[in-house]
């Protein structure tokens, strides 16, 4: 029975060896192919992720990043060469609407020819009253000749109806001038074509009778003859418009 013990128990020790000697191997082996096997496979995985696939990707990203700011940049060359362009034409007709706007301002202050007649004849001739009353300094009512028909009574009433008659050049040379009392009859009475014809029937009979003595000591003759030549032919006549 000893005997039979001992041998099954080295048969049992030799079982225990030869499964511990086998399973050395497996267990060695296995942790050295896991490494071995998985290394390829991991590297096989990253050279297709960045050995291939990273470069035609990469060129693609670049590619369509340069076809963009090409683009970018040729649209804002194109708007700064609008607004360049917009600047320029802007700049090239201020002049010329600078011109148009002079040329407006110096039509609407220009008399039209409507403005004129007795009308424009009133204005001349307001100006001319102050501008004689001022050289004379005579009295503000002095200026109440100018469209009246009172002869002139003293010295100042003649020559202030003498700086009148010659501002309108209706006497020069110390002589009454027929032509330019028939331009001024024009004036006045360019709406009244018989009236017209009588003033200029009076300026021609005040070519022979308004006779200035060139040997007379009166001052201001001319004021005197002018106005009494006026009177006398023109009564029913408002040679000159009330002021």
């Amino acid at each position: 029975m000893k005997l039979i013990a001992v041998s099954l128990a080295a048969v049992l020790v030799a079982l225990a060896v030869a499964v511990q000697s086998a399973e050395v191997p497996i267990t060695t082996v296995t942790p050295t192919r896991l490494p071995v096997s998985s290394t390829p496979t991991v590297q096989t995985t990253y050279a297709k992720d960045h050995g291939h696939h990273s470069p035609t990707a990469g060129s693609s990203t670049t590619a369509a990043a340069a076809a963009a700011a090409a683009t970018t940049a040729s649209s804002n060359a194109t708007t700064a060469a609008t607004a360049t362009h917009r600047v320029h034409s802007s700049t090239s007709t201020e002049p010329t609407t600078a011109k148009t706007s002079f040329a407006a301002a110096t039509n609407a202050t220009t008399p039209k020819s409507t403005i004129t007649g007795h009308i424009a004849l009133k204005q001349k001739l307001n100006t001319i009253a102050v501008k004689c009353k001022i050289e004379l300094h005579a009295p503000q009512e002095i200026m109440a000749l100018v469209s009246n028909t009172v002869v002139p009574q003293n010295e100042q009433q003649r020559c202030y109806l003498e700086c009148v008659y010659k501002n309108l050049n209706l006497v020069k040379n110390n002589k009454f001038s027929v032509a330019d009392g028939k331009t001024l009859a024009q004036i006045r009475f360019a709406d009244q074509p018989e009236e017209h014809k009588k003033a200029v029937t009076i300026i021609e009979t005040c070519e022979k009778e308004a006779i200035i003595d060139t040997k007379t000591t009166e001052k201001c003759a001319a004021g005197r003859v002018i106005r009494n030549c006026f009177v006398k032919n023109g009564e029913k006549i408002n040679f000159f418009p009330k002021a």
